[in-house]
């Protein structure tokens, strides 16, 4: 057998996978080392890169079940909403922009503030 013969034919296209049928979130490319990780060993790792120990971020929700006893964390002041006191415009309305922000984030304040047990 020469250097560059293939011992397999290739498998035709259609026995491919078909991409669109996997899940977008099972895997996460680190940013830093560029390495494919599998999304639920990132989660048991809480988002720390097994191969170049970078730091994904976290979000609040993620962050508070790291910190505080299980089913401790009390959110205070969940209601609360920004507003315009000041009638603030600039290219765009403030309010347009915080409706804008809330849409992306899904979340209505930048800060979650509350209560817990930390090792209570």
């Amino acid at each position: 057998m020469g250097w560059f013969t293939r011992s397999k034919a290739p498998k035709p296209l259609a026995e491919i996978a078909d991409k669109s049928q996997l899940p977008e979130d099972i895997w996460s490319k680190c940013p830093s080392c560029a390495a494919i990780l599998y999304t639920k060993e990132l989660k048991r790792t809480f988002g720390v890169c097994t191969k170049c120990g970078y730091h994904f971020r976290l979000n609040a929700s993620q962050r508070i079940p790291l910190l505080v006893d299980r089913h401790s964390f009390i959110e205070i002041d969940s209601e609360l909403r920004s507003v315009d006191p000041l009638n603030f415009k600039d290219s765009k309305r403030y309010k347009e922009r915080l409706k804008k922000a809330e849409k992306s984030t899904g979340i209505t304040e930048a800060v979650v503030t509350g209560r817990a047990r930390i090792l209570g």
